[in-house]
């Protein structure tokens, strides 16, 4: 039990952890409670970055070394960011990251068969309104593959 409340709040956290950080690159401010691309400005690596990153060319490399790891950010750079971001599919790659997180956590929660009647549709549901409402998504996702991972 001990084990499988640990991958619960493990898997969970990265879950929330990945989310907020495809948040920062595209959420509404007033709900999310901070400001968009507070993230990029404080020169944080999150997953979003990583995968940009590793996946562009050299031009677009030099673009995140200057902006993050020197702190060079222009008044255009953060939309610039979320250009490449959506480019090399960095934020959807990291909501499928996410997702996957969510259900091992759901999965962890299976050993606890009074609890998991309705949890985990319960969880389910509450991840899918986050992203549908983060405007994150690209249209044909929304009624698509995300939408049945996380109602089955």
């Amino acid at each position: 039990e001990q084990t499988a409340c640990r991958s619960v709040g493990m898997n969970l956290g990265i879950a929330f952890q990945l989310v907020d950080d495809v948040l920062d690159y595209g959420g509404k401010a007033a709900k999310l409670g901070k400001n968009i691309g507070d993230d990029f400005r404080e020169g944080k690596i999150t997953l979003p970055v990583v995968l940009a990153f590793r996946r562009g060319n050299d031009s677009e490399r030099k673009f995140w070394v200057k902006a993050l790891e020197r702190g060079e950010i222009g008044d255009s750079d953060l939309d610039h960011a979320i250009g490449l971001m959506t480019k090399h599919r960095a934020l959807e790659d990291t909501i499928s990251r996410a997702q996957h997180y969510g259900a091992m956590a759901v999965d962890a929660l299976a050993l606890f068969r009074r609890l998991t009647r309705k949890l985990p549709s319960l969880f389910r549901l509450e991840l899918l309104q986050l992203l549908l409402s983060s405007n994150l998504l690209p249209h044909h996702m929304e009624d698509g593959p995300l939408r049945f991972v996380l109602q089955h």
